[in-house]
């Protein structure tokens, strides 16, 4: 949370996928260094002192009107590029 501006909505989407709608972001201002994130966050979901093995993650981006006029077009070309970045 940290690392989402007040403008920002992040929220869960799925099980194990979330959604972040950076509302006054352009493409470019999107382009972000997740896995260095992820990796440094250390992960502790075992006794505690045990960090958890490798965590990575894949990451769908979408822009407004670049990939879509609606919410409903812009959350397919975000999931599309996320099963590609998979």
């Amino acid at each position: 949370m940290k690392n989402v501006r007040a403008e920002d909505f992040f929220g869960r989407f799925g099980g194990e996928e979330f959604v972040v709608i950076l509302s006054t972001a352009d493409l470019g201002d999107s382009v972000l260094e997740p896995n260095g994130a992820v990796e440094n966050a250390g992960i502790d979901h075992h006794a505690p002192g045990q960090v958890s093995g490798m965590v990575t993650i894949s990451v769908g981006v979408a822009a407004f009107p670049e990939h879509g006029m609606s919410p409903k077009e812009l959350m397919a070309a975000a999931d599309a590029a996320f099963y590609e970045a998979k």
